[in-house]
């Protein structure tokens, strides 16, 4: 008969003797650990709350309208550039202008409208942050470019000072691979068009509910073409896929600007991930 050596199962009647104090230990540390989890969640929801709180509370002191003017002086004029009427296509045109605020401190909620040959477009209104440039268009109005001249006029102007500029989101929302195409089926068909493409991605931490896209086509640093999209929902992190559309061609060489309008003033514009 072949006597095995103890040492063999040393290990084996030691773990067995102590088995009831593993599963203590094992038990323990599962209470302990699921504690901690249940903490840590805590941590996070107490966190998420506190933040959206000092979220609205932010947007909420800069949307009041206060003037502290021993702080800031006298706010400067906005600036108008490329007023321009383009053409449409099927005997409409667009009227086109850009909108700088060179302050900043002040942004400025106003009222505005186009002047077309001494006839005025409807009034509209916008809000525009300080060192914002905004494309204003007015889209397919009727008739013909020839022999019209336009202006951009602003009708009514009311200041706001901006005093926590910084702590706006910072609406980082880039375009990716645009291509400007022409579509031409022949030379004198209706049916040609001009379309711009690109991928719209919101690097923001905010989602936006509310999104205006203006792509503007240039040629020779002269504006040729303005179209306008909107995009609900658009969240962070997102990445979508836009077009533009125009019933008839540009030039071949037209190169291609985006401009993107929305809210940040208004908390229930933002989307919280």
């Amino acid at each position: 008969m072949i006597k095995e050596p103890k040492e063999r199962y040393r290990f084996a009647y030691w773990f067995l003797q102590n088995k009831p104090l593993f599963k203590k230990i094992l038990l323990y540390f599962s209470v302990v650990l699921i504690a901690l989890l249940w903490v840590y969640f805590f941590i996070i929801c107490i966190q998420y709350l506190i933040n959206i709180q000092k979220t609205k509370d932010i947007f909420t002191d800069l949307g009041r309208n206060y003037v502290n003017y021993r702080a800031v002086s006298a706010p400067q004029n906005l600036l108008i550039a490329n007023e321009a009427i383009l053409s449409a296509g099927n005997n409409k045109y667009d009227a086109f202008a850009i909108l700088k605020n060179p302050n900043t401190y002040w942004g400025a909620n106003i009222t505005y409208q186009f002047s077309i040959s001494g006839i005025a477009t409807t009034p509209k209104n916008i809000f525009i942050l300080p060192l914002q440039e905004i494309f204003i268009a007015d889209l397919g109005l009727e008739g013909s470019i020839i022999q019209k001249d336009i202006s951009l006029q602003i009708i009514d102007k009311q200041w706001q000072g901006i005093g926590a500029l910084s702590l706006l989101p910072r609406k980082d929302i880039i375009f990716e691979q645009p291509k400007y195409s022409i579509n031409e089926f022949s030379e004198d068909s209706n049916d040609n068009y001009s379309s711009v493409t690109a991928a719209i991605f919101n690097r923001d931490i905010y989602g936006y509910k509310n999104v205006k896209i203006t792509t503007l086509l240039v040629s020779q640093n002269i504006p040729q073409g303005v179209g306008v999209i909107y995009l609900n929902n658009l969240l962070s992190g997102e990445k979508r896929n836009i077009e533009f559309n125009w019933p008839r061609k540009f030039p071949f060489n037209s190169a291609i600007e985006f401009n993107v309008d929305t809210d940040v003033l208004n908390s229930d514009n933002l989307i919280l991930k």
